[in-house]
């Protein structure tokens, strides 16, 4: 079993402003690739990401009460070599312990992926819902805060 780090952004925080801001708002699709590397979950965009220091590639995580189903969901995209299509918000990247400082300094938090094939808007009742607290077996979550 392989340990994966995601870079988590607590949602209720101030990141974006004001702490009280509904961040859904910022929510948008991205299309691109997942990939791997030194065990950090990454994405390479299909267009440079805005303010990034390493242009379409970022960091790539789920939310901290998403981590048990959509890290593994992420890693086996990643081992897969996928095209998916995500459904999140970019935010600044928070400085992972241990790591070097040639990071992306942009990190994509996803709240829903699909095949780049399938409709953004699933019809009534067709969308898969997890409880939070559903595991994956097969792959360990660490998750930094």
């Amino acid at each position: 079993m392989r340990a994966f780090i995601f870079s988590v952004i607590l949602l209720g925080t101030s990141s974006l402003g004001v702490a009280a801001e509904d961040i859904s708002k910022y929510g948008q699709w991205i299309t691109g690739d997942m990939f791997t590397k030194d065990d950090l979950a990454l994405f390479k965009a299909d267009k440079p990401v805005q303010g990034n220091k390493t242009g379409d590639i970022v960091l790539i995580g789920p939310t901290k009460d998403s981590a048990n189903i959509m890290g593994p969901l992420l890693m086996r995209a990643a081992e897969l070599k996928v095209k998916l299509r995500f459904y999140g918000v970019l935010m600044q990247a928070t400085e992972l312990p241990g790591h070097h400082k040639g990071l992306p300094s942009v990190q994509f938090i996803v709240w829903k992926l699909h095949a780049p094939t399938d409709p953004d808007d699933l019809p009534p009742g067709q969308a898969v819902h997890f409880e939070p607290d559903t595991k994956i077996p097969g792959y360990k979550v660490v998750i930094h805060k």
